[in-house]
């Protein structure tokens, strides 16, 4: 694997340039290295949406349990239903305890329709066993993308065959 600057790259991905972004990105998000946490979560208060966007989606990829605190807290305060919606799948991504619950809690509470199906989808990316109970009980829907996300995610854990719609 390259050698890289930790830094550098966190600096690339919050700069102007755009190719250099691209790179740092990818770099990012190719990579599993806990190194760049800190860093992305630095960044999560930079004014710009784009690149608290792009850190909330990296966190995500990394995976790493230090990020939900940060993401959980910025859940709570934010009223941009965009970037709500890449915390809860970065959320769902990561899929600790903590994360888990946050997640089911959005789900037993959240009346926002785009909201929720973003929860049944994360709550399947976190092959969790309380993720499942939740998904399990939750009422057919007569929405037709609720149903097809809960299918869905349901289908992540392996004691569902295919769900038919």
């Amino acid at each position: 694997m390259a050698e890289y600057n930790t830094q550098e790259i966190l600096n690339d991905l919050a700069g102007s340039d755009r190719i250099r972004q691209q790179q740092a990105y990818e770099t990012i998000k190719n990579s599993t290295d806990i190194g760049f946490v800190d860093g992305l979560i630095d960044l999560l208060m930079d004014t710009d949406v784009s690149l608290k966007k792009d850190c909330i989606t990296l966190l995500g990829y990394i995976g790493d349990a230090e990020a939900t605190p940060f993401l959980i807290h910025m859940l709570n305060d934010l009223r941009n239903i965009e970037l709500q919606q890449t915390i809860i799948m970065a959320l769902g991504r990561i899929g600790d305890e903590e994360a888990v619950d946050v997640l089911i809690d959005l789900l037993d509470h959240q009346i926002d329709k785009l909201i929720r199906e973003d929860v049944i989808v994360a709550l399947g990316h976190t092959r969790h066993d309380r993720a499942e109970v939740s998904l399990v009980k939750l009422h057919p829907s007569d929405n037709f993308f609720v149903r097809h996300n809960l299918a869905d995610s349901l289908g992540c854990f392996r004691s569902y065959a295919p769900v038919l719609i």
